[in-house]
């Protein structure tokens, strides 16, 4: 392995661009090597007017921010085109962000590689370099950079940027401008552009102005829901999940007749097949919710000992075995104790019979009731 020891004003950082910034992994790197060295030396290809970095650009930045003045380096012997093919084309790549192994065909084409050619090289199909390409396809400059600078995320770009751009290229970059003071995370922005598409003209304007107004507002939406449910407990959730379905019952039979007309037998047939389905579940839980409530009514609990269902703390509860060996041991006890009373119920009967006998004799002696 030829390795040396070269300045850093000998580089050409022509492919820095196709690599996001890591800020977290760069400051990592940084105190790594002040602690330890450099471990792993950076890979160039020579070219007349230096060496061309194809991997290294990570530990070439956390060299400069040491103030080192030289770096370790393999020289490989391929042009910088070459060098980068392969490169791109090793396994270890697969950690890289598809929107950097994007930025690498990018370049490749730029230098003069024909697209068609690409794909073999790196021995993948040509839908694998279709797709990458995709991924930088109408993104606008600046949305670029702002994933090259750690700014924002390539699916935060591809997914809520790249849409937002064609339909309306001036509201990304006033967003755009707003993330970079204001920095928000993938789920925010995802839930933020949610509300953006449903909005009209006047708000999305506001909302991309002041896009963190409405988290606040969706934040309190939320937390008065939250607080709501816990109000209403388990029957209020139950009750709303009622609701729901009463308004989807309303849904499907709204459009009965446009859908049926004009279908084939076959399509009616699977149709109602789907509706069989549906009505003996519906059956199903009308009898359990009818067998339930008469089982209450016929022998309600009691409210200050039946603690609400959720409302148990499980690690001072009794277990499901534990409660039937009780239930079991209750049982027993119970029937032992109902026999017994029915043997002291007969033994006074039997006493009561005696005494009213003897009393009876004693009237017929004397005459007289007894006092």
């Amino acid at each position: 392995m030829n390795i040396h020891n070269t300045d850093l004003h000998q580089f050409d950082l022509r492919y820095q661009h196709t690599r996001v910034v890591q800020r977290g992994a760069l400051n990592k790197l940084v105190q790594s090597i002040s602690q330890y060295g450099q471990q792993l030396p950076v890979i160039a290809t020579k070219e007349k007017n230096g060496l061309v970095l194809i991997d290294g650009y990570l530990r070439f930045s956390a060299m400069r921010q040491l103030n080192k003045d030289t770096i370790n380096v393999q020289v490989l012997t391929d042009s910088a085109q070459q060098a980068l093919i392969h490169y791109l084309g090793q396994l270890q790549n697969n950690l890289h962000q598809p929107i950097e192994q994007a930025w690498m065909i990018v370049a490749l084409i730029e230098e003069g590689m024909p697209q068609a050619k690409i794909a073999p090289q790196l021995g993948r199909d040509k839908s694998w370099v279709s797709r990458r390409l995709s991924l930088v396809t109408d993104l606008p400059d600046e949305i670029q950079q702002a994933i090259r600078q750690g700014e924002i995320s390539s699916w935060v770009a591809n997914r809520i940027f790249k849409p937002l751009a064609r339909a309306n290229a001036q509201h990304a970059k006033t967003l755009l401008n707003v993330l970079k003071k204001h920095p928000m995370s993938s789920r925010e922005l995802a839930r933020w552009f949610s509300q953006y598409q449903t909005a009209n003209q006047g708000q999305r304007t506001l909302l991309v102005e002041q896009p963190a107004l409405l988290l606040r507002a969706l934040k309190t939406k939320d937390e008065t829901h939250q607080h709501e449910v816990l109000q209403s407990g388990p029957e209020g959730d139950w009750l709303h999940d009622l609701q729901v379905t009463q308004s989807l019952i309303k849904r499907l039979m709204k459009p009965l007749h446009r859908l049926l007309a004009g279908q084939s037998t076959q399509q009616i047939d699977v149709l109602s097949q789907h509706f069989t389905a549906l009505d003996q579940q519906y059956h199903v839980f009308q009898q359990q919710f009818q067998e339930v409530i008469n089982a209450y009514r016929r022998d309600p609990p009691d409210d200050s000992t039946t603690p609400r269902e959720g409302n148990l703390d499980t690690r001072n509860q009794p277990t499901t075995q534990t409660i039937t060996q009780h239930r079991t041991s209750s049982d027993s006890s119970t029937a032992e104790e109902k026999v017994h009373s029915r043997k002291v119920a007969a033994y006074h009967i039997e006493a009561s019979r005696t005494l009213l006998a003897d009393k009876g004799e004693c009237r017929t002696d004397s005459g007289n009731t007894p006092s």
